[in-house]
């Protein structure tokens, strides 16, 4: 499987924004390519890593069994071969994804280790030290923006991400709660027109 699926925008753009989304665990880039794939109708290039790393059943996953060791470099490496392939904006790039793959994105957005406009955050499963930890350890940044998306069903992940979303906001850094009466931990049914609205408000403040 190829580790890194990359969609351009038809038009010619000296500078494209870029948005890298990360697939859920148990799944794969190639299964949620879809839903990610209207933003490169909006004129970003889409790039989706594919994890490396497998869990006993032989199904990819970030993190370790057991713990929340990201692999943070393999992520930056995906980054840095794209700067060399591609002319991207640097003042636009987003990290997003599903589930742990977006505790990841979010996480290496939020610790600097790509230097990100924003967050997108799918029905989210966050890491404990960004809910429940004492101290919330993040890059201050005044162009971070995030956008967080969560099923009213899902828990404890709802819960999880409006705490997530209220430790950002006290961090000054400006972030919308799209929330779902009706939904578990999926894609909300609208997610092409929610994702495109992410992109805008995370771009255009």
């Amino acid at each position: 499987m190829n580790n890194l699926i990359t969609l351009s925008p038809a038009a010619t753009q000296e500078k494209m924004p870029l948005l890298i989304a990360l697939h859920g665990n148990l799944s794969n880039a190639e299964a949620e390519l879809d839903q990610w794939r209207p933003a490169v109708s909006a004129g970003w290039l889409l790039a989706m890593p594919q994890s490396t790393r497998t869990d006993e059943d032989g199904k990819f996953i970030w993190n370790r069994p057991g713990a929340n060791e990201w692999p943070v470099e393999e992520i930056q490496t995906h980054y840095t071969n794209l700067l060399k392939q591609y002319p991207i904006d640097l003042g636009r790039v987003v990290l997003g994804g599903f589930s742990m793959g977006v505790g990841l994105a979010a996480w290496m957005a939020l610790h600097g280790f790509i230097k990100a406009r924003g967050f997108i955050m799918a029905s989210p499963y966050l890491p404990y030290k960004y809910v429940e930890a004492p101290e919330m350890d993040i890059v201050i940044s005044n162009q971070l923006r995030g956008y967080v998306i969560a099923g009213e069903l899902d828990e404890p992940t709802f819960g999880w991400s409006g705490k997530f979303v209220d430790r950002v906001r006290k961090n000054n850094i400006p972030c919308e709660h799209a929330t779902y009466p009706n939904m578990d931990h999926e894609y909300p049914p609208d997610f092409n027109q929610v994702l495109l609205n992410a992109l805008n408000f995370i771009i255009n403040p």
